[in-house]
């Protein structure tokens, strides 16, 4: 269950999304909308917390529960990553596109670490993880690059 300090601070933070999404224009109340979406999701993940915990070095298989959010957990990153370069491109901002790619990279690494660790060992684990990373950074960074020129011409 969730501390009762998270509902004391959500509470001020969602009366100032509402008073700055009425004066807003509709992008930016679209976009706040969004944001709360994903607090709520979020919020959502945390509360939602299987009781068995996945070790990358246990033998032990992933419970049904631990699987169900590990995967929601995974696909809400990706989109929330998605939707930042978008708003990137929306708004002209490279920056915006540069952190969803860092996220992007980030969520790979960690992810490849998880699914070969159990297989592999040593540096032959180093080794194949490291190629997951420099394949991974190299089609991020053309995506960028082209999300990057389409902001600029």
């Amino acid at each position: 269950s969730l501390p009762s300090t998270f509902f004391i601070g959500a509470i001020p933070i969602t009366v100032l999304a509402a008073v700055v999404a009425r004066k807003a224009s509709a992008q930016i109340r679209r976009e706040l909308a969004a944001t709360f979406a994903v607090v709520v999701a979020a919020t959502i993940l945390v509360a939602w917390s299987p009781n068995t915990f996945f070790d990358v070095f246990s033998s032990e298989k992933l419970s049904g529960a631990a699987l169900a959010h590990v995967l929601v957990a995974g696909a809400l990153f990706l989109t929330l990553s998605v939707w930042v370069a978008l708003v990137g491109v929306a708004r002209h901002s490279s920056a915006y596109i540069t952190l969803s790619s860092i996220a992007i990279i980030a969520f790979v690494i960690l992810q490849s670490y998880a699914v070969i660790a159990p297989i592999l060992s040593g540096a032959i684990l180093f080794l194949v993880a490291g190629a997951v990373l420099i394949v991974t950074a190299v089609c991020i960074l053309r995506v960028r690059n082209q999300l990057a020129e389409e902001i600029a011409g």
